[in-house]
């Protein structure tokens, strides 16, 4: 590898060794079930770094590692954020149950993922009472009023919606892309005729 090559790599490698690591310790979990003596945590270390590679074993690297540990919330929560990029939303719903019960009320990220999949699942009133529950126990993280915004659009209520999209837009947590439609959406309803009476007043 010449000079330019390494100094290309060089900056990837703290990023790339435990994805290595846990693809060596994944390969002997799938060669070896039963035999290889790792931790809940490195069993849902391997499962996650084969999901972030999209590798094949991924669901079963993030099954064996929940099975070793059921109430290990970790595993849970990957597998089924792992099901629901893959569209089986009703197995990522149960599995997601699961993980939000075994990782308390107060943990955000397995309860929103969940409610995020019962609304690809179609079960609209369960997503939006739990987008509420999380909007009010988490109040700085914006994520569950954009979701609560998307919502709103969908049973065409603009108002809700553009009250929402300026709450999420005011606080942390969204992504780039969910930051970047919830300001081009929200300028659009404002744009719509007759959003003007629907404004805040400027203080």
């Amino acid at each position: 590898m010449g000079l330019w090559s390494l100094a290309l790599v060089k900056p990837m490698l703290p990023h790339l060794l435990p994805l290595a690591g846990a693809f060596a310790l994944g390969a002997l979990i799938l060669a070896f079930p039963g035999r290889t003596a790792l931790t809940p945590d490195q069993r849902a270390e391997v499962g996650i770094a084969y999901m972030k590679l999209k590798l094949p074993g991924a669901e079963r690297a993030l099954r064996a590692a929940l099975a070793a540990a059921p109430a290990q919330p970790r595993a849970g929560l990957a597998l089924g954020m792992w099901l629901t990029r893959e569209r089986r939303y009703d197995e990522a719903v149960a599995v997601l149950e699961q993980a939000r019960t075994a990782a308390g009320p107060q943990d955000l990220e397995p309860a929103l993922a969940l409610a995020v999949a019962q609304q690809l699942a179609g079960r609209t009133d369960a997503a939006r009472a739990l987008f509420g529950t999380l909007r009010e126990r988490h109040p700085a993280d914006g994520r569950a009023a954009f979701n609560l915004a998307m919502l709103a659009l969908k049973r065409s209520d603009r108002a809700e919606a553009r009250t929402r999209l300026r709450e999420a837009l005011g606080k942390a947590g969204l992504n780039e892309r969910q930051r970047r439609d919830a300001g081009v959406t929200l300028r659009r309803l404002e744009a719509a005729p007759g959003a003007e009476a629907a404004r805040p007043e400027k203080k």
